[in-house]
């Protein structure tokens, strides 16, 4: 009798999930940028949330054309002001992170575009990563302002920042400048998914006003944790609005309780730089040289150094650190990055 020999069916697979991206939005106000900003996204993510914050122009119609999923939220606001500034951008955004439903969490503001092909770039990524659970965020590549002269397009700051969240790794904390703390190494960088701001004509790159009335609101009250940042991010709006001699009484008192080495370099740096705009010379070089000792793989001290050089016309010593930063490495923690620092500012001098 033949017998016909039996064969063990094949269990199925299952099937890899695809992980899913809910991207979360705040507005306000930003009926000039937000078309341009959503279209740049298209295909990177499954479901969109926006949360405004009073929008007084057609913010909240344009959304609507995109998303179901639009909401208003106004306890930001408290203690209210008569200009209706947000006194605590985190609830903001933990408000538009608590709608979200995916498996992972990306963030961008309106005045954000990313860079042609990064949709596809950013599914493959998450695609990748989804099943190490150690990985609890991505950072990207953020070109924050682009040099005014020409097209306007050539990258001119750059700094990287948190931009996908696994849902439920972390929440947001700063009143502003505000941020997610995450497990140190786990999180990874992805250089070549980029994102550009590129504020509507008319606004600049950020507002610093705005930004400078709140820190200057919340930075006494703020606990011993939260300080350290508040004072560093009030010295930089002061810098950023020419007040000078505010902003070296503030970095002085950041780096009296200053712990973490890349923020403490770069107030050492503007400190130095605040002092060289003042034409005090002597003590611009002692805050490069301290920024140096610190680290000496970021590149803007050399340049304060050399640019004093220059102006006095000492050409030996200008060429002298100018020709440091080509030799430099690369910093352990990427943090603000002045692209003409380390590529023209030097052989032009």
């Amino acid at each position: 009798m033949n017998m016909k020999p039996q064969t063990k069916k094949r269990k199925k697979a299952p099937s890899k999930h695809k992980p899913t991206i809910s991207l979360c939005m705040i507005t306000r106000n930003e009926d000039g940028v937000l078309s341009r900003c959503l279209d740049s996204l298209g295909g990177s993510y499954d479901e969109l949330i926006i949360v405004d914050n009073g929008s007084k122009d057609k913010t909240k119609e344009i959304a609507m054309q995109y998303t179901d999923h639009v909401y208003d939220f106004f306890d930001c606001n408290e203690p209210p002001t008569a200009d209706g500034v947000i006194m605590d951008f985190s609830l903001l955004r933990n408000k538009s992170f608590d709608m979200a439903s995916k498996d992972w969490i990306m963030f961008v503001d309106a005045d954000d575009i990313l860079e042609e092909g990064g949709a596809g770039k950013i599914r493959a990524l998450i695609e990748e990563v989804h099943e190490n659970k150690a990985i609890k965020g991505i950072n990207m590549p953020y070109i924050y302002s682009h040099e005014a002269a020409g097209s306007g397009m050539m990258p001119n700051f750059k700094y990287y920042r948190l931009r996908l969240i696994r849902r439920g790794a972390g929440r947001w904390q700063g009143r502003v400048h505000e941020y997610v703390p995450l497990p140190d190494k786990s999180t990874l960088n992805s250089e070549d998914i980029v994102f550009h701001h590129f504020r509507d004509e008319g606004k600049g790159t950020q507002n610093t006003k705005r930004n400078l009335r709140i820190l200057q609101r919340v930075v006494d009250e703020a606990s011993p944790a939260e300080k350290p940042r508040y004072l560093f991010y009030l010295g930089k709006e002061y810098t950023y609005n020419s007040m000078w001699h505010e902003a070296i009484d503030i970095f002085l008192k950041y780096l009296d309780v200053a712990s973490w080495i890349p923020e403490k370099h770069r107030a050492m740096y503007e400190l130095g730089h605040c002092f060289y705009v003042l034409r005090d010379f002597e003590k611009a070089k002692k805050y490069s040289f301290m920024a140096i000792e610190l680290d000496e793989d970021y590149c803007d001290p050399y340049i304060t150094l050399g640019r004093m050089a220059y102006d006095l016309k000492e050409w030996m010593r200008c060429i002298k650190w100018m020709s440091c930063v080509p030799k430099l490495g690369t910093p352990e923690v990427h943090f603000f990055d002045f692209i003409p620092h380390r590529t023209y500012v030097p052989y032009d001098h």
